[in-house]
């Protein structure tokens, strides 16, 4: 979780101007648009280490023919350096708004020799590539930070109701939050992921942010909901327990009310397997819009919600899968 000291670190590392700071209740996010943690941002995501990668990345740079050897190999090296290191230092580390040569320079407290030289080649090889892109989205980056600004009021409410709904007393805190662009405006997503919150320049990504603050709050409810996953069986687990309320809300409630079912007939049309995340969340996700939607209305909690919770994912996991019907979808 940031840290005073995290957000001054933040704030030190460039100029002033640089961050932005809004008040939304039960937080304060620093919102920058710092090109290193934007290139970070779109080299991560190329690597494509992890199932959750948001693949608009990976088909821009495909449809373009952007990589030789020398940045296949840099996103190899670093894709292995992230499923070693997972979430957490890296992130720390490049999510910054100190530039790429003061963030490497850092980083030699930090990291091995051997881990920062592929990092350093990482920025030196991807850099070039995906700077174009970062120039042509400045723009909807900026709108993006415009409306994320102007939607302050909406946040902060949602933000105190998130509060009430896990009955936590949440510490009024800085929280890092990076807008970066997304080569497909009707593609993109977020995340909230060792002490840094992101969000793409995309369609829906003020709903996105929703969806992110959720998880910042029930992040502090991860024990408990361990325990009732591990109580409930049926397969469920922690993450896909909050995963599943955190889609609920988004693209549940405040997204298009079809989103959910297109973007379910869309996994079984390409045959992903009942096992697969995004499958599990997207269910689960869909059968408690109802008893979050109540929940949220009618200011009962999270405590209160969790056996239903319990009995939606015991109903979704005997469905068969996939549906009867699949299509394309939207995605």
């Amino acid at each position: 979780m940031p840290t005073a000291a995290s957000h001054d670190a933040i704030v030190a590392a460039s100029p002033r101007t640089d961050v932005v700071e809004l008040d939304a209740d039960v937080v304060i996010f620093d919102i920058s648009k710092s090109e290193t943690a934007q290139i970070f941002h779109v080299c991560d995501q190329l690597s494509q280490w992890s199932p959750f990668m948001h693949r608009q990345y990976a088909r821009w740079a495909a449809e373009k023919n952007l990589f030789g050897d020398r940045e296949n190999k840099a996103l190899q090296a670093h894709r292995a350096l992230r499923e070693k290191l997972r979430y957490g230092k890296l992130d720390e580390l490049f999510y910054t708004t100190a530039s790429v040569k003061d963030a490497l320079a850092r980083a030699q407290a930090v990291l091995s020799p051997e881990d920062l030289a592929i990092e350093r080649e990482l920025f030196d090889a991807l850099t070039p590539v995906v700077l174009p892109l970062i120039e042509s989205k400045k723009g909807a980056v900026d709108e993006l930070r415009a409306q994320v600004m102007g939607d302050g009021p909406r946040l902060a409410k949602m933000m105190s109701d998130f509060v009430f709904f896990t009955e936590m007393t949440v510490p009024k805190e800085h929280v890092p939050l990076w807008l970066v662009p997304s080569p497909d405006k009707r593609s993109g997503g977020g995340g909230y992921n060792g002490g840094q919150m992101v969000l793409e320049a995309s369609d829906g990504a003020q709903d996105i942010l929703l969806h992110e603050s959720l998880h910042f709050v029930l992040n502090r409810r991860m024990g408990d909901l361990k325990e009732e996953a591990s109580a409930c069986g049926a397969g469920l687990d922690a993450q896909t327990l909050s995963e599943g309320i955190a889609y609920a809300l988004y693209p549940g409630i405040v997204g298009r009310p079809s989103a959910l079912d297109e973007t379910i007939a869309h996994l079984a049309y390409e045959n992903r397997a009942a096992s697969f995340p995004y499958v599990r969340f997207n269910r689960l996700g869909r059968a408690l819009v109802p008893l979050l939607d109540a929940a949220l209305r009618d200011k009962t909690t999270l405590t209160q919600m969790l056996p239903a919770a319990c009995d939606a994912w015991k109903k979704v996991n005997a469905e068969p899968w996939p549906p009867t019907e699949a299509g394309p979808g939207s995605l």
